[in-house]
Formats: C-alpha cells, sequence, structure tokens
C-alpha cells in the first residue's frame, strides 16, 4: 500500500526494491548451489574412473601411486575438480560481496530520501563551504543542492558500516543498533565482505578493530591475523535474514520519526504487509524477527486494529515454525476480548479449535472480504486441506476454495526445464520464450 504523501513514497520505494533484491540473490542461490555441487560432483567422478578403470593403486597414507603415463591426465582431472571446488567458494564468497553492495545501494536511497523529505537537514550537511567556481557552475539553486547532497551521501558511505548506523542515531536521534537483533553480527559480516573483497578472506588488522573483541572471542574463537574466512550456506542464510531485518528496521523507524503521526498508518500497513508477504512465503523466522520489532510497544500501531494483526501474526509466525508452545504463550499474554470475528476465527485457528472455526465461519456468512481471507491469509494454510474447512467454504460461497500458491523453482523443475525447455514449457503450459 502506497503512501498518500509523495514524499514517503520514496522511502517506501526504497525499501520495497531492497527486498525484492535481496530475495532475487537468494530465490537463485538453492539452484546455483545445486549446480556448483553437480560440478564437483561430476569432477570428483571422473577422476575416481579414471583410477578405476587404469586400476591405479591406492593408499589412506601414500595416496594414487601414479606411473609416468598416468600423471598428466591424472593431473588434469584433478585440476579441473580442485578448480570447481575454487568456484563454489567464490560463489559463497560472491553472494556476501553482493548483498553488501545491495545494502550500500539502499543506504544511498534512504539517506537522499531523508533529505528529500526534509528539505532543511541540508543545512547541518558537514560541507558548508562551496568553493566559488562551483557556484558559477552550477545552473540552479536545486542543482548545487543535489551536489551537496551526493557529497554527504558519498562521505557517509566512505565510513564503515557502523559508522554509517552511528550517522543515523545522531542525524535523526533513532535507537537502532537497540533495535537490531544481532548487530554485532550485521556489522561482522560487512567487514568479512571486505576480506573478500580485499584480502582474499585473510582477516585483517581492521577486522578485529572494527569487530566487537568480545564478540569475535565469543562467536569465532581465538582468530590470528592472516587466518582465511570463507561463506558457506548458513553463513548467507543469516546475512540474509539480518540485512532483511535492518533495512526493515531502518525504514521502519525513519518513517516514523520523521512522518509523525500523519504518517503511521502508512507506515504500519507497509509493515504488516511485509510480514504478511513473509508468511505467504514461509519464510518463519524473518516473520518471527519483524513481528517481535512490530509488537515492540515502543513502536505504537496507529490503531487497535493494527495492533491487534501484529500480535496476531507474531502468534502465527511461532505457530507455523512449529513453535506451538510459544505460539501460545503469545496468545495467553493478550487481552482477545472485543475482537471482530475475523480476529476471533484467528484466535481459534491458533488454538486448534476446529469445531468452533466451523461454527464461527458458519456464523459470519458470505462475505467477500472474508472469501479472500480464507485464501490468503496464512493463518488457514493448516486448515485449507481440511474436508469440513472446504466443504463449508464451498457451501457458503457456491464455489471452489483453489488455492493456488506460488513457490520457488525447485533443482529437479530447473534440470528438467535444461534438458528440455520445450518439452518443460509445453507440459507447464507456459508459451515458449
Amino acid at each position: 500500500m502506497k503512501s498518500k504523501d509523495n514524499k514517503f513514497n520514496i522511502l517506501e520505494k526504497a525499501l520495497e526494491e531492497y527486498l525484492y533484491l535481496l530475495e532475487a540473490q537468494m530465490q537463485a542461490f538453492p539452484i546455483v548451489k545445486k549446480s556448483m555441487e553437480s560440478l564437483i560432483n561430476a569432477n570428483l567422478n571422473k577422476v575416481i574412473k579414471y583410477v578405476k578403470q587404469n586400476n591405479i593403486p591406492t593408499d589412506r597414507e601414500k595416496g594414487v601411486q601414479l606411473t609416468e603415463e598416468h600423471v598428466k591426465p591424472f593431473m588434469s582431472l584433478t585440476h579441473n575438480f580442485t578448480h570447481s571446488i575454487s568456484a563454489e567458494k567464490l560463489y559463497y564468497r560472491n553472494i556476501i560481496v553482493t548483498f553488501i553492495s545491495i545494502y550500500d545501494y539502499f543506504l544511498s536511497d534512504i539517506i537522499r530520501a531523508i533529505y528529500k523529505i526534509q528539505p532543511d537537514f541540508i543545512n547541518s550537511c558537514g560541507n558548508k563551504e562551496i568553493s566559488v567556481a562551483r557556484l558559477l557552475k552550477a545552473c540552479s539553486i536545486n542543482e548545487l543542492k543535489n551536489d551537496i547532497i551526493t557529497d554527504e551521501v558519498d562521505n557517509i558511505l566512505r565510513g564503515n558500516h557502523d559508522s554509517q548506523i552511528k550517522w543515523f542515531e545522531t542525524k535523526l536521534k533513532l535507537p537502532l543498533k537497540e533495535n537490531i537483533s544481532k548487530y554485532d553480527d550485521f556489522i561482522e559480516i560487512t567487514e568479512r565482505r571486505n576480506l573478500f573483497v580485499h584480502s582474499n578472506g585473510k582477516i585483517s588488522s581492521q577486522y578485529i578493530k572494527n569487530c566487537d573483541e568480545k564478540y569475535l572471542i565469543s562467536e569465532k574463537g581465538n582468530l590470528r591475523i592472516g587466518d582465511k574466512l570463507e561463506s558457506d550456506e548458513n553463513y548467507i542464510r543469516k546475512a540474509y535474514h539480518l540485512l532483511v531485518e535492518i533495512g526493515v528496521v531502518i525504514t521502519q523507524l525513519i518513517w516514523r520519526s520523521i512522518g509523525g503521526k500523519e504518517e503511521l498508518e502508512n507506515a504500519d500497513k507497509s509493515l504488516v504487509q511485509i510480514i504478511f508477504n513473509l508468511l505467504k512465503e514461509k519464510q518463519y523466522y524473518l516473520a518471527k524477527t519483524l513481528s517481535s520489532f512490530a509488537t515492540n510497544p515502543k513502536h505504537r500501531s496507529c490503531n487497535n486494529e493494527y495492533t491487534i494483526i501484529k500480535r496476531i501474526n507474531k502468534a502465527l509466525a511461532f505457530y507455523l515454525n512449529g513453535e506451538k508452545e510459544e505460539s501460545n504463550k503469545i496468545i495467553k499474554s493478550y487481552d482477545w476480548s472485543g475482537l471482530d470475528k475475523k480476529y476471533q476465527l484467528a484466535i481459534l485457528v491458533l488454538k486448534e479449535n476446529k469445531e468452533e472455526v466451523i461454527e464461527l465461519m458458519k456464523s459470519i456468512g458470505k462475505n467477500d472480504d472474508n472469501k479472500e481471507m480464507y485464501r490468503e491469509w496464512p493463518i488457514f494454510r493448516p486448515l485449507r486441506n481440511d474436508k469440513e474447512f472446504i466443504e463449508t467454504f464451498e457451501s457458503i460461497y457456491n464455489e471452489p476454495l483453489e488455492i493456488y500458491e506460488v513457490t520457488p523453482i525447485t533443482w529437479n523443475e530447473y534440470k528438467d526445464y535444461i534438458k528440455d525447455p520445450q518439452k518443460f514449457f509445453k507440459e507447464n503450459m507456459i508459451e515458449t520464450p
């Protein structure tokens, strides 16, 4: 939902593009990962096949016993094998580098948005001295202002990522660090990116200096300058989760701070929609994290309905993630009296009281808004394959439930496409590009 005030659309647009690019990377990751693994396995199998076909003796301690005639072919095969391993390592590194590049670009957009929304902020830019030559070269005051903002953005982005967060905290009096669940992890990821780009992953004194020392000792053990760090699947997922969280938190805190009461509803709409999308996409870890941020009493809602939605979605995120005990704790911690019937339905679903859910559905009856709610809201996901739920829906609306959930392409689907694109498109009734 777009903000009515065009000034604040640029904040929302910057966040939407940022989240889109991060998710694009993550959707491609499993497919490329499988491709890399297949390449490694194929090259390894060629080595094993060559050894077996030529009856080359092997020993656990001495390794492969090669005669002169087998040295060159064997070395060529092992060269391909080690190359494919290096390619995988580089790909894992490059995802982190790309993530931080996306984040830096997002931060640049957000800073520009702040100056556009609050033009008076330009008066506090660090570099206020402007040369006569620059004044004469400028075609207009607006062009000069844009140049000053560009200089300010460049100055901020030249600092490390911790100093960038401090700029927001000082400039806008925003408590960013306390609202980011794993801030030390975030800083470590940005610093590891620098190692990948500048020192082939080898730890530098700058890395140790910029990361919190206590954090490094507790999380990473006894690291030394020159030790090499890498990336893996778990590290990539952690980075993705943190970067999504920090992007949403930064945008929300700025929006609520600068926009005040007038923009509170638009900020709430955006936050609720993001959490809703995460629940639909089964990204429950992020849904839990952002729901915890959304339900923090320090971040008030524009009205009681949004407060209820945020609380329900928080309980739902834990419930769908299999943490039913925690979900029940959340439900018990709030007063749900006087709820609209659709929210009463939601609580009954979370309590797994199917009989009362069915009775309340019948009591509510035909309502076009609720029809799409039954189909779209992830809270009804546990019931959508239930025969009684389906029959009740169809008896109320006189039409089939027909749920269609889009899921990312799987490795097997991708292999089918690579094998025979024409057949894949034909079988899936898609027009061949």
